[in-house]
């Protein structure tokens, strides 16, 4: 399975995103993007490449997502967590974590 075909299989769970963040961000040698500005930006925009099916509530309702597919959403630099495939850097966030998307 090439790594291409792993991002586009990849499913997160309940109401996980997968994220790209965008490339106009600089990188540190760790991998962590940096918006620009640096440092005091706290939080860090990208691309929703996948979605889980949804979180369910209590009651066992399963609760719609707000953000779709395609859009880029603004997150805490710190949220979620970071995966590598095929030398590119995502995230796998939960919706609830973002605080805002840009259509």
């Amino acid at each position: 399975m090439n790594p291409s075909s792993q991002v586009s299989e990849l499913r997160p769970i309940a109401d996980g995103l997968l994220v790209q963040p965008d490339p106009d961000q600089e990188q540190s040698r760790g991998g962590i993007f940096l918006p620009a500005g640096g440092d005091k930006q706290p939080c860090v925009i990208g691309r929703v490449l996948a979605r889980g099916p949804g979180f369910r509530e209590p009651d066992g309702r399963l609760r719609e997502y707000h953000v779709p597919i395609g859009v880029r959403v603004i997150y805490p630099r710190f949220s979620g967590h970071e995966i590598r495939l095929d030398g590119e850097t995502y995230r796998l966030v939960f919706e609830r974590e973002c605080v805002a998307y840009l259509p």
